[in-house]
């Protein structure tokens, strides 16, 4: 337990809660993958050019969307002078073993920084997105996943970002699902070329 304990301490800092676009509190999450560099799922944004982030610290602080990618609904979002307690999250080199622990850190319902934890259910799921693409090769966990945790990492117990949550099962309980990290470097590494941006998160 105390191992467990040490890695949520040693990656909540690279974790923070997004805005909701009405102004009533907090409604989704993303997470640090460069410097001043923080992704997330697009449907977050809601449109908007500008959005508030939450730090673990306390901190809010105002990002702006970069690039956003509503196909397959990733977006990224730029800090400028981004606070150095905000800790560039690694990815995960591959997918995580069917039935491996996992835990994810997100927003459910408002609550930053909420911590639930479970196994990969299933890998190799495809969900059909209503604004674009299928996202292959999702995994489902039955870590706790409510509304506010899209775009918050889903890691596993080494703190890597094994993937991010982006949908849950509507009506039912305990089935949500996260894009896989190979998902994410795919794109990730387009945008890098396209960009002239540097994702320390793929070393």
């Amino acid at each position: 337990m105390a191992d467990f304990l040490d890695t949520v301490q040693n990656v909540i800092n690279g974790v923070v809660a997004i805005d909701r676009a009405d102004g009533k509190g907090w409604g989704a999450t993303g997470f640090v993958v460069g410097d001043g560099l923080v992704l997330t799922v697009n449907h977050a944004l809601s449109g908007r050019p500008y959005v508030g982030l939450l730090t673990f610290d306390g901190r809010q602080l105002t990002a702006k969307k970069q690039i956003a990618m509503s196909a397959n609904d990733l977006a990224l979002l730029h800090v400028d002078d981004m606070p150095s307690s905000l800790e560039v999250l690694p990815l995960a080199d591959g997918l995580p073993r069917l039935a491996e622990s996992v835990f994810c850190i997100g927003t459910p319902y408002g609550y930053p920084f909420s911590v639930s934890k479970g196994i990969v259910s299933a890998l190799g799921r495809s969900i059909s997105m209503p604004f674009g693409d299928t996202i292959d090769d999702a995994i489902q966990t039955d870590a706790c996943v409510n509304p506010g945790n899209s775009g918050g990492p889903l890691f596993n117990m080494r703190g890597e970002a094994a993937g991010m949550v982006f949908a849950q099962h509507s009506g039912a309980e305990n089935i949500g699902f996260a894009m896989s990290t190979g998902y994410i470097r795919r794109y990730l590494d387009l945008l890098a070329s396209a960009n002239n941006l540097d994702f320390p998160c793929l070393a």
